[in-house]
Order: C-alpha cells, then structure tokens, then sequence
C-alpha cells in the first residue's frame, strides 16, 4: 500500500466537491440534503469514506449522487470493482 494508504477515499465527493466554485459549492451542499434524503453531516460521512473502510453508500445514493454532479454509472466509485459470471464459476 502506498503513503497515503488507509486515507485513500473510496469515493470521488470530496475530489468532485473541491473543484466547483465557491457560490456551486454553497447552493449544492443546500441542495444534497433534499436530493438524498440524508443530512450535510451523512454526507460529508460519505465523502470521508476510505477505501479500507467496510462502509457504502446505499445503491439508490449512489445513482442520485452520480446524476447530480453528471457522472456516469459506476463514476462516483474511486476503486475498481471485478468478477466473473456465473457461468464461469459453475
């Protein structure tokens, strides 16, 4: 594991967060609240999330956070996600 290790966030909120401007900053974080159904203090948790940690954001935030700020499916994620299909495990 590299230096930044346990610090490495699971998620892109905080990356996405810092690069709107200060006045898209202050009306989003107005605006997640209501959008997800969630506190500025749960979703500020969410963005502190780090890749060792066993947290997730439920599925359905997820989508409504990577609609919000025009991400693709899977886009929010910070880490790669693999398997196989079943087929090739039965």
């Amino acid at each position: 594991m590299n230096s930044k290790g346990s610090k490495e966030k699971k998620f892109k909120i905080e990356e996405i967060l810092n690069s709107l401007s200060r006045v898209e900053y202050a009306k989003v974080i107005k605006l997640i609240p209501g959008i997800i159904g969630k506190s500025v203090n749960t979703f500020n948790g969410y963005a502190r999330i780090t890749v060792s940690s066993k947290t997730e954001i439920p599925y359905n935030i997820v989508v409504k956070l990577e609609i919000l700020f025009g991400l693709p499916p899977n886009g929010l994620c910070n880490i790669v996600i693999t398997g196989s299909h079943y087929k090739e495990l039965i």
